[in-house]
């Protein structure tokens, strides 16, 4: 427990240095299967959307981005945890989507933040990395 605490504390500086923060994302999933995201920082608001879909009697999830992520798609699970659920992906998917994430954002800190968290992953063979959501 104290190992996972210290490589979130860990990811979680990673995701601040590209602007994503603490209670700066959300994510809609609509019964229709299409989810929308909008992301806060501290200069723009940037919406995303796209389809999902899920699988294992909702334990995977697979989300297909739209145009502004270049088509992006990452599969990965969800767990329950005590204030809502995780939504959790292999390291390189994750990657992926934060160095994206980053370009659209203009932010030329993703870079930095995604060879950190890279450098991480590689030294927990199997990390999974994603969100932690509320209601």
């Amino acid at each position: 427990a104290a190992l996972a605490k210290s490589v979130q504390t860990k990811v979680d500086n990673y995701l601040q240095k590209v602007g994503i923060k603490a209670g700066e994302m959300t994510y809609t999933f609509n019964s229709d299967g299409t989810f929308s995201a909008v992301v806060k920082t501290s200069l723009k608001t940037f919406n995303l959307n796209g389809n999902y879909t899920t699988k294992d009697s909702g334990k995977t999830i697979t989300l297909k981005y739209g145009k502004t992520l270049q088509y992006l798609s990452m599969t990965g699970t969800l767990t329950g945890t005590t204030k809502g659920c995780a939504m959790l992906f292999k390291a390189d998917s994750f990657l992926t989507f934060l160095k994206r994430l980053g370009s659209i954002m203009g932010n030329t800190s993703a870079a930095s933040a995604a060879s950190g968290i890279s450098a991480l992953a590689s030294s927990y063979d199997g990390m999974k990395i994603g969100f932690e959501f509320s209601k």
